[in-house]
């Protein structure tokens, strides 16, 4: 476990050291790469925390001779990775993007209960409107929290292509 956080540390210092990154915006994404790397080999730790103490060992230096081959090679996206603004944000900020999520996924909600109780339409009136914002939350939210929704999305459109139509 300590080989893995050495690893990190030595990653997240002399990675942006060793390369030359030439110009001011290639070397801060060298320097944030290596931050998500750092942070990846920390989560492995996580990951190791569940085993029992010699399959810890090998597995740990299983890993970490497999992150030192991909630094070798240069296969920098074969490396675990975590993003930088998932490390950086604290438990307030975390609160704060889930209540402005949260809000912009209810307003449509809340808009067409207001046109309701102001009867500028009626209740039978407003249930597609409230399907249509009861499905724009549900979307809001996916598009938030997955980050694979827009590959999920898109797969389940090449699926509906095979489905038999009407005509």
């Amino acid at each position: 476990m300590n080989e893995l956080e050495t690893a990190a540390q030595t990653v997240e210092r002399e990675l942006p050291r060793q390369l030359p990154g030439g110009d001011v915006t290639t070397k801060a994404w060298i320097r944030e790469t290596a931050g998500e790397i750092a942070g990846g080999l920390r989560n492995e730790k996580r990951g190791l925390m569940s085993l029992d103490g010699s399959a810890r060992t090998e597995v740990a230096s299983r890993r970490l001779a497999t992150a030192l081959e991909n630094v070798i090679r240069g296969r920098w996206a074969a490396l675990p990775k975590v993003p930088r603004e998932t490390l950086r944000r604290t438990r307030r900020q975390r609160a704060a993007a889930l209540a402005i999520a949260t809000v912009v996924a209810l307003v449509p909600l809340a808009f067409v209960g207001l046109l309701v109780v102001f009867n500028v339409i009626e209740p039978e009136d407003a249930r597609w409107f409230f399907v249509i914002a009861g499905a724009w939350a549900v979307v809001s939210f996916y598009v938030k929290y997955d980050p694979l929704f827009g590959t999920k999305l898109a797969a389940l459109k090449d699926v509906a292509t095979y489905l038999p139509s009407k005509h």
